[in-house]
């Protein structure tokens, strides 16, 4: 595991060193915004998702300390199960999303130069990045489970919303209009 976090972290390192590719064609740049955008909304789902099993962890963990296994609380898997779920959602999603930054980082640098990194909507995405990357070091290493999991996972949906919200100030992502 910590051979794949290094080789991570220098893939990344050389990436960054580079220049910026240059893109001749508007088709092929057109191309990339696409890629960009499926790789952050497959990110996005595989967050929300997650959040959907914390919600049901926490939901089924409060019924079964009140001893209350009616309803839909009595149908779901045991909590092992969810939260194992939970966490193989967040594995796949972490790809998706880092994938998803680093191609609008392209982008963004080709159109609009360094000064795209104070534009609010990439601090936040780093931001949530960041966070994304808490739960999986946490859940690693710390061998977090189960409660605090689901109640971090929960704030990474949280700092999630907080970045689609981000949308309305940011001068580079013009998804609503004011």
């Amino acid at each position: 595991m910590a051979m794949l976090k290094t080789s991570i972290v220098l893939s990344l390192s050389a990436a960054l060193a580079q220049g910026a590719p240059q893109f001749g064609s508007p088709l092929l740049r057109s191309g990339w915004i696409y890629t960009h955008i499926i790789l952050i909304l497959t990110g996005y789902s595989a967050l929300f998702f997650s959040f959907i099993a914390s919600v049901l962890y926490l939901l089924h963990e409060r019924s079964l300390k009140k001893k209350h296994l009616n309803g839909i609380a009595g149908k779901l898997p045991a909590l092992e199960t969810i939260d194992s779920i939970g966490y193989r959602l967040l594995l796949i999603g972490f790809p998706f999303m880092t994938f998803g930054l680093i191609a609008g980082s392209v982008i963004a640098q080709l159109q609009y130069g360094a000064r795209y990194f104070l534009d609010p909507k990439v601090i936040l995405s780093l931001l949530m990045w960041g966070v994304y990357m808490l739960i999986l070091f946490t859940r690693w290493n710390s061998g977090w489970r189960g409660r605090r999991a689901a109640l971090l996972s929960a704030f990474a949906f949280a700092a999630a919303l907080s970045v689609w919200a981000a949308n309305y100030f940011s001068g580079v992502h013009r998804f609503v209009s004011r």
